[in-house]
């Protein structure tokens, strides 16, 4: 995975694109290790490691985007 403004990941064989999150993501300290320990609980149920990939990135961006009131309070909510 590689997350910026639109994220990239890849299996090495296979491609995504995710175009969820919120700009404010970059102010939070650890919120690409957030979104590494969200995906990696996809991936103990799904297998399929670039699907699970996906469905953990867009997950962790949806909930970013509904919760983003502000830089303190994102981070409050993405912790719970």
């Amino acid at each position: 995975m590689v997350t910026r403004p639109r994220d990239y990941v890849s299996d090495g064989r296979r491609h995504g694109v995710v175009n969820n999150g919120t700009p404010l993501l970059r102010y939070i300290t650890s919120a690409g290790r957030m979104a590494s320990s969200v995906t990696a609980s996809f991936m103990a149920v799904n297998r399929d490691f670039l699907a699970a990939s996906v469905e953990g990135l867009v997950t962790f961006e949806i909930v970013a985007e509904k919760k983003a009131s502000g830089s303190a309070a994102l981070k409050v909510h993405l912790i719970d």
